[in-house]
């Protein structure tokens, strides 16, 4: 998970960590610092965590975490995680490391189910952005989309869990263990 913080406001801590902007482009009161943590959602150990000034993003934060994560597992994400590289390096590092992470909005894609449903394997296309950062990046990824409800809302999340081992169910209240954070 990420998160930003604020720090005392010292001209050394302003410098170092810089600070947000208002509407009015007025930088925030304080200094403000990102940190990027990884913890195990059923014992609550924090397992690692990145500070960084506020500019940084979270995902270059958590990069280098994908080295350190156990085979074997499932991350769980927020949607401030979603990129094809961060994803894809995940689940291609290591022994059945898979992720879990709330679909974004209006996302275009290819079905390549026979027809759509809750549970649909789909195509996207990698963006050129991130195949310019990356260019071992394919040009297109596939993903495994699970739609639920919850309070009468719809909610999909992405997944490269397959589907032999996780049903639709499975993989909807494996997402709410997130929240554990």
């Amino acid at each position: 998970d990420g998160a930003l913080f604020r720090t005392a406001d010292t001209p050394e801590l302003r410098e170092h960590f810089g600070s947000g902007n208002t509407s009015s482009n007025r930088q925030t009161p304080h200094p403000v610092l990102r940190v990027v943590t990884i913890m195990n959602v059923r014992s609550h150990v924090i397992a690692d965590a990145a500070i960084s000034p506020y500019r940084r993003g979270e995902i270059p934060l958590a990069m280098p975490f994908i080295d350190s994560l156990p085979d074997n597992s499932v991350t769980l994400l927020d949607k401030g995680f979603y990129g094809a590289d961060l994803l894809l390096s995940l689940q291609n590092s290591g022994i059945n490391r898979h992720w879990l992470i709330p679909a974004r909005k209006g996302v275009k894609y290819t079905l390549l189910d026979e027809e759509e449903s809750n549970d649909m394997v789909i195509e996207m296309n990698v963006s050129p952005q991130a195949r310019k950062k990356n260019p071992s990046l394919p040009e297109k990824w596939q993903v495994r989309a699970v739609t639920y409800e919850v309070q009468g809302k719809k909610k999909t999340v992405f997944t490269s869990l397959p589907r032999t081992n996780y049903n639709a169910k499975a993989v909807a209240e494996l997402y709410h263990e997130r929240w554990e954070i």
